[in-house]
């Protein structure tokens, strides 16, 4: 299984500023997938901090790690958005897979800048000059600045709002102060400044405002002279605008215009109440002591504290002192007023400037006069008395008249006069406004003003007039004090002339002002239903079509109809409501006198309404009832029921539909009978009557399920079906079985195929199987039943088999099938019956195959199939499946037959290949053809015998480089059934302790003195093995040899596959050890002497307990070797008939049981094996004696 591990680390490849727009920067990230380990990530997660905000902010102690977002494991780029403009970020990438995160990989980079969100700050006047202000300032603040401030957009206004500078400044000049000139002294601005990131700008800031330094006044404005006297003039003048400076005082000059002396004198004002510098604010003096009728030239100088400034107008302005007019008189006449004035007679006057203003209206005694005009007019005359008329004024007032002489630009003092004039006609009344119910009118006027009336108010005057029918004057002229009037007792809906006039008190009277009014409408009559009968758009609309006739009084004639139904009777059966609701149906305008109340439910009694509607209301309904008209029924049946089952016939009963179902009179029932399939078996219909419904229908098939759908007529019009109600005809005896065939046959039965009768007629409870054989006419049939329980006997579509056992090879049977129900059996079928003949058939598989090793050979044996179905034949199959000695070896793909003759169940497979696995299998035959395979079945043949191996030859030993002894072992084998090389090491002890060694190799932990020291694979050579290197070779330790030993070294080949395997040794070859003395051989022949001796006694102990116990288990010896007395399995090791006393053949003889030098020298053979056990109870005693014997001579020899 595996277990997926975290993520390697990404490799960030790029980090990029990403904007949006100017106000959302962000960054892009990308990055390339970890290159190890080799789980890949299934999703990336993006992570960032601030390095520094705005490239100004120290957020090294506020460093939050925030999360940006995840992509799956396919998607390696990121918008990191939202991120603050112009600030340093490091950005984070790491994998995850389901065990975890990986590292992360991480850059830095700056966003993009925006605009500035914050203003300049610390905004300062550095200093103020008349005409300039040098202004400084900062940055934003930081965190505001959103990028690098790269210029500063400044915006000077004055005091009333205008722009006066607008312009752009560097940086660097922000910093060092920046100068705006040509402005006005002391006077007000305001500097807003905003700054720029390159063409992004912010916003500006809060507006300071600073004022310039003063200087020398301006001139004052606007100096006239308004008036004079015999010994002083009146000045007047407005503040210099702009003032330049805090004014402190006014110096007025004056001097004989036409005088000898040109030196000016003055009268000086100072200003203690903050007046003198507000532009608005007017001056006014009076220069006394002046001579009279004398023209004076004057101007006016402002001060400030810097000083005097021009004098103004620089033309002086001039005016005469003067006697004045002598006396002045006024008459009316009507709207006009005529004035008389005179003058002494040595003035010479230039002109005369007559003025007039209004200043009361008589008949507006309690409202004043606010601001009236001045009206002015010239007037010249060289006479001493003088007139002028006045017109156009208004009725009813007073005027104030002002006289005024001008001799040489100087005007005289003002002779003032009053008039009034007469009164007149009074103006018409300007607005009527009127209010109505339908008898009655309510009229009111604005009162007219007292500008208007021209005199004194008296009263008005109103008349009303009705202009219909000829016309008559419903209220002659009448009089009345208030301004409204209620005129009742009128006509509805008619419209009537109203007028009205204003009377003053000398019987003056103003033009009419007229108005029409118009009664209220009132509520219509009632108009009167002339029709009302069905109406039927088609057959299933069904509805009522109502006339009527308008009202006949009062006037007011509807605007709309309004019809209203409610039911009296729903479908002619439903019962009437105790308190009917009357619906809707629709209104039409007053011009239509007919209307369609459709989508009424059929065969329904309603009451109709209709009533006129004008604005006032409804009028009173006229109503008549009417039966719409029958449509098609709109539900089926009811209560439908199978009250009589047969066999071939059933009655049904049913009810008329529900009532607001039936939409009509029910006239007949149409009725549909099916069967189960959907065929129809009755199609017809069914008179009505006034209670239940019964309908019998023959003609049917016993034990079958039918459909009965019934709907109902309403006359020509059909309802819909109802839902299909089935039932099911009684049960008959059963129709014969159909389809009946004999598909096959074997030796001893037939196979019968039939299906169930269709129809059944009835439940069947199961079937009979007739048969006899055709040949004998008077054969009594034979039968045998089938019970049904599981519910398929009556299915139609299902197909039956059964066999008919015990019959005869080779002979014809005819065969019938009957039905059986309750009621009895059916007739046989076919008629005449079907006919087969037995033979033989195809065989099962044989079974219980089994397969035994021998040498070069198998015996399989197996049992006779299941079902033979005919003589049988068998065919052995088998192929050569591996071969563990040859590497090289591809199974091959197809079997070899063989046939077996007889009827035999055993088969020996000879001349095969030993230590090869074989696959093999057995087919049966019959006539009819093969049956199925056997189960495959695969065993080993058994390695080749130990005198079948090539006997080694004696080691070749030769010292390496440091004396050990050494064999070199080739990769050429003699065999190819050789599967490993094993070196046996046994130690020359004196015979005494040779008696007491194990009879066979061991390990060298089981025996010290004889033991294998190597086994080694084939597949390992070439080698070169040093005898007692101290390692372990297949197992085996190769010990090291003892100083002062003299060893036999063989070599051995071994055959181990599939399980079994066989040994064979050479000869020896003698080893000993670097380092032992030649005179210590007189004490080795002693000590082997005495070791032969003590291992002939403990052989003699041995043989005698191996005696007995061999005298005990003798009749199991013999039973085990009945079945194979062949030499493989008697014990070669010490086969006194082997020329070699050191050839093994097979070490599982050997009391170790070594099964596998390949396992652990521990791990011991199966002590259960009949043939193991047999073979450690009974060593051979003489292949002993003789080996210690050989021994002996051996040592003897060498002595």
């Amino acid at each position: 299984m595996h277990v997926e591990g975290a993520p390697g680390m990404p490799g960030i490849t790029e980090l990029t500023p990403h904007q949006e727009d100017s106000g959302t920067p962000g960054l892009t990230v990308s990055w390339q997938p970890p290159s190890s380990p080799p789980c890949q990530p299934t999703h990336y997660e993006i992570k960032y901090y601030v390095l520094q905000g705005d490239m100004c902010e120290d957020n090294s102690r506020d460093r939050i790690m925030t999360s940006a977002g995840t992509v799956n494991g396919a998607t390696f780029t990121f918008n990191v958005l939202e991120l603050r403009p112009n600030s340093e970020y490091r950005v984070f990438v790491r994998g995850r897979t389901s065990s975890g995160y990986g590292d992360s990989d991480s850059q830095s980079a700056t966003t993009g800048y925006s605009y500035p969100t914050g203003p300049p700050t610390n905004i300062q006047s550095a200093s103020k000059k008349k005409r300039s202000i040098v202004f400084t300032w900062d940055k934003p603040e930081c965190g505001n600045r959103n990028g690098p401030i790269t210029s500063y957009e400044v915006m000077l206004s004055n005091s009333t709002g205008d722009m006066v500078y607008h312009g752009n400044v560097s940086t660097g000049a922000a910093s060092a102060g920046y100068e705006i000139s040509d402005l006005i002294p002391y006077s007000n601005y305001s500097i807003r400044i905003r700054a720029w990131n390159y063409e992004l700008a912010g916003e500006y800031g809060p507006a300071i405002w600073k004022q310039t330094g003063e200087a020398k006044p301006a001139p004052p404005i606007g100096v006239n002279l308004p008036s004079s006297d015999q010994e002083s003039i009146t000045v007047e003048w407005m503040s210099p605008n702009p003032p330049l400076g805090r004014i402190i005082g006014y110096y007025i000059l004056y001097w004989e215009t036409f005088g000898n002396s040109s030196t000016p004198r003055n009268v000086s004002f100072s200003c203690q109440d903050g007046l003198c510098f507000d532009i608005n604010y007017r001056f006014s003096r009076v220069i006394p002591d002046l001579r009279p009728d004398t023209n004076y030239s004057v101007q006016v100088n402002a001060e400030t504290i810097r000083g005097v400034g021009d004098s103004s107008p620089d033309q002086p302005v001039v005016r005469i002192t003067s006697e004045g007019i002598s006396s002045a008189s006024v008459s009316s006449s009507g709207n006009q007023l005529r004035v008389r004035w005179s003058v002494p007679s040595q003035c010479d006057v230039d002109y005369y400037r007559l003025s007039y203003q209004l200043i009361s209206r008589k008949a507006c005694q309690d409202v004043s006069v606010i601001d009236a005009p001045v009206y002015e007019l010239n007037v010249t005359s060289s006479f001493a008395y003088v007139s002028k008329s006045i017109s156009n004024l208004e009725y009813y007032a007073t005027y104030n008249i002002s006289i005024i002489a001008v001799i040489r630009r100087a005007e005289s003092l003002p002779m003032n006069v009053r008039g009034d004039t007469r009164d007149g006609d009074p103006s018409a009344i300007e607005s009527v406004s009127y209010t109505s119910t339908a008898h009655a009118l309510r009229f009111v006027w604005v009162e007219p003003s007292c500008e208007s009336r021209h005199g004194v108010f008296d009263r008005y005057e109103y008349d009303l007039y009705d202009p219909t029918g000829g016309g008559r004057y419903v209220r002659y002229p009448t009089t009345i004090r208030r301004n409204y009037v209620l005129i009742p007792g009128l006509d509805a809906c008619t419209e009537y002339r109203f007028r009205i006039r204003v009377v003053n008190t000398p019987l003056r009277r103003s033009e009419w002002h007229m108005e029409m009014a118009s009664t209220n409408i009132s509520a219509p009559g009632m108009p009167v239903i002339t029709g009302l009968t069905p109406h039927q758009e088609d057959s299933v609309t069904t509805g009522l079509t109502v006339s009527w006739q308008p009202p006949s009084s009062p006037p007011c004639q509807p605007t709309h109809y309004e019809i209203k139904y409610y039911v009296l009777q729903g479908d002619m059966c439903e019962d009437t409501p105790s308190v009917p609701r009357r619906n809707l149906t629709g209104t039409v305008n007053g011009s239509t006198f007919t209307f369609n109340v459709l989508e009424l439910p059929p065969n329904s009694e309603y009451m109709v309404f209709v009533r006129g509607r004008t604005s006032s209301g409804y009028g009173d309904s006229d109503s008549q009832s009417a039966t719409t008209g029958y449509s098609y029924p709109t539900g089926p049946p009811t209560n439908i029921q199978s009250t009589s089952i047969k066999k071939r016939s059933i009655v049904f009963s049913w009810e008329k539909p529900e009532c607001s179902d039936r939409n009509g009179p029910i006239s007949s029932y149409e009725v549909m009978l099916s069967n189960s399939t959907g065929d129809v078996v009755y199609h017809g219909n069914a008179s009505a009557s006034a209670g239940p419904e019964l309908f019998e229908i023959f003609d049917l098939i016993p034990y079958s399920i039918y459909r009965i759908r019934i709907r109902a007529w309403n006359y020509e019009l059909a309802g819909e079906y109802g839902p299909a109600i089935w039932a099911q005809t009684d049960e008959s005896k059963p129709a014969p079985p159909i389809g009946v065939n004999l598909p096959s046959s074997d030796q001893e039965s037939i196979t019968v195929e039939w299906m169930s009768p269709n129809p059944p007629l009835g439940r069947i409870i199961g079937y009979y199987i007739l048969y006899w054989e055709a040949d004998d006419v008077g054969a009594t049939p034979q039968t045998f039943g089938i019970e049904c329980r599981d519910g398929l006997c009556s299915d139609i579509n299902y197909r039956f088999s059964t066999i008919i056992p015990h019959l005869q090879r080779d002979t014809n049977y005819s065969v019938q099938v009957m039905a059986e129900t309750i009621l009895g059996f059916g007739s046989p079928s076919p008629d005449p019956p079907v006919v087969r003949i037995t033979s033989e058939g195809i065989p099962s598989e044989p079974q219980e195959v089994a397969v035994s090793s021998r040498s070069k050979s198998l015996l399989i044996t197996w049992k006779e199939p299941r079902y033979p179905r005919g003589k049988i034949s068998y065919t052995l199959a088998y192929k050569v499946k591996g071969k563990p000695y040859d590497r090289s070896f591809q199974p091959e793909e197809s079997f070899t037959m063989k046939e077996v003759a007889g009827a035999s169940s055993s088969f020996v497979l000879g001349d095969l290949e030993p230590a090869t696995l074989y696959e093999v299998y057995v087919v049966a035959s019959t006539s009819k053809g093969e049956g199925e395979s056997s189960q495959h079945v695969e065993e080993f043949t058994e390695p080749p015998a130990a005198d079948e191996l090539p006997k080694p030859n004696p080691p070749v030993i030769v010292s390496s480089p440091n004396g050990s002894p050494t064999i070199q072992f080739s990769d050429v084998l003699e065999s190819p059934y050789i599967t490993h090389i094993l070196v046996a090491v046994e130690e020359r002890i004196p015979v005494t302790r040779r008696r007491r060694q194990q009879a066979a190799y061991g390990s060298y932990a089981e025996n010290p003195s004889s033991y294998i020291a190597a086994n080694i694979s084939k597949d390992d050579l070439p080698i070169e093995l040093t005898i007692g290197d101290n390692e372990t070779y297949g197992h085996y330790h190769n010990a090291p040899l003892r100083e002062k030993a003299i060893y036999d070294v063989r070599t051995g080949v071994e055959s181990n596959v599939g399980g079994q395997k066989s040994t064979l040794f050479g000869d020896p070859s003698e080893v000993q050890p670097v380092g032992v003395p030649s005179g210590s051989i007189a004490s080795i022949v002693g000590s082997a002497v005495g070791a032969i001796l003590v291992i002939v006694i403990v052989i003699i102990v041995i043989i005698i307990f191996y005696k007995r116990r061999s005298d005990e288990s003798a009749p199991t010896r013999s039973k085990g070797k009945e079945s194979d007395s062949s030499a493989q399995y008697e014990n070669p090791v010490f086969d006194p008939s082997k020329t070699d006393v050191h050839t093994y053949q097979d070490l599982h003889t050997d009391i170790h049981n070594y099964q596998d030098v390949n396992t652990d020298a521990k791990s011991y053979g199966n002590l259960a094996d009949p043939q193991t056990d047999q073979n450690l109870k009974e060593p051979d005693q003489e292949a002993i004696y003789e080996d210690i014997n050989t021994e002996y001579v051996n040592v003897l020899k060498k002595n």
